[in-house]
């Protein structure tokens, strides 16, 4: 694990405390508002304490895996999952 700086001057809108479910999502939405969001996480993975994982679809690394997805197949599973 990284030791921390003698000196940091990152200025952000937003600081997610943690890499959890919540934290992400709270940086993606501050992200997509145009604020400049940071997540600081101590674990050497993301996912913070509850051991959740981030599911973006269409991303390139299951491209490059050649795992088939797509915007369509996306939006299709969050109908179904999502009340």
């Amino acid at each position: 694990m990284a030791s921390a700086p003698e000196k940091w001057d990152l200025e952000v809108d937003i600081v997610a405390v943690g890499s959890s479910s919540g934290g992400m999502t709270a940086a993606i939405y501050a992200h997509d508002a145009g604020l400049k969001a940071v997540v600081l996480e101590k674990a050497n993975s993301i996912g913070g304490g509850c051991g959740v994982l981030i599911w973006i679809p269409v991303n390139h690394y299951m491209r490059e895996a050649g795992i088939a997805d797509s915007r369509e197949a996306a939006i299709d599973y969050l109908r179904h999952t999502a009340v």
